[in-house]
């Protein structure tokens, strides 16, 4: 039988990797794998996009449902990084409960600190300041730093992966970061549009105001020249 040939499949940690898994081809990596780095790697340049995006001169707001009041509502973006945060959140559960049956008796230990830790049940939580700081995505690295290190041991204990490119550590990590790219790739495709809008919304109210000033220096002039000051 022909020996099958999945192409690159050795990557450092980064850019390269991650495209390649969210293309859901095989990755092995090489040079060791950091969860809370990849976290960073993946919200961070999302942060200061969004940011950027709250700084502009006009953010637009969700439209609230006549049924809760018809109002502005919360800013686009929040409702998927809110999403995003809770996909974080099962990524910890998911990888603890993976590393469980992969430790040993020292692993267990640091593994029964995590579960018992309050912030093992609780979600991030992410508001619309947290967007314009950037906060989050320190909040978000934060809540699976504490996998970081075993993960990694764990994965670099592997055998080496051999003709299918990967080994069954790499493709675990794959599976169970994928839920984070999803939502991460949901936030990163409204950006540009969102982006658009406000820039839209901002130019028709700079042209509103010309109007407005171009109507009162008019309605001055001819009051002006109505008392023959004109």
């Amino acid at each position: 039988m022909a020996k099958i040939d999945f192409g690159t499949t050795h990557f450092e940690q980064g850019a390269e990797a991650r495209e390649q898994r969210r293309k859901f081809g095989r990755v092995h990596y090489v040079g060791g794998f950091d969860l809370a780095r990849e976290i960073r790697e993946i919200c961070g340049p999302l942060a200061v996009e969004i940011a950027e995006l709250l700084a502009m001169p006009f953010v637009i707001a969700e439209q609230m449902p006549i049924t809760m009041g018809g109002g502005p509502g919360p800013f686009p973006l929040l409702h998927p990084v809110d999403n995003l945060a809770k996909a974080v959140h099962e990524l910890r559960r998911l990888t603890t409960e993976w590393l469980a049956r992969r430790v040993d008796a020292g692993g267990r230990q640091r593994l029964a600190a995590v579960v018992s830790d309050p912030a093992h049940g609780r979600c991030p939580e992410v508001s619309e300041q947290d967007l314009r700081t950037g906060l989050w995505v320190g909040d978000l690295v934060g809540h699976v730093s504490p996998l970081s290190a075993d993960l990694g041991a764990v994965m670099a204990a592997m055998p080496d992966p051999g003709p299918l490119g990967c080994t069954a550590a790499d493709a675990a990590v794959a599976d169970l970061l994928r839920p984070v790219d999803v939502e991460a790739g949901i936030v990163r495709q409204q950006i540009p549009g969102i982006r658009s809008r406000q820039l839209a919304a901002h130019r028709r109210r700079l042209m509103w105001e010309r109007e407005r000033a171009d109507r009162e220096a008019y309605d001055r002039k001819s009051e002006l020249q109505r008392l023959g000051l004109g």
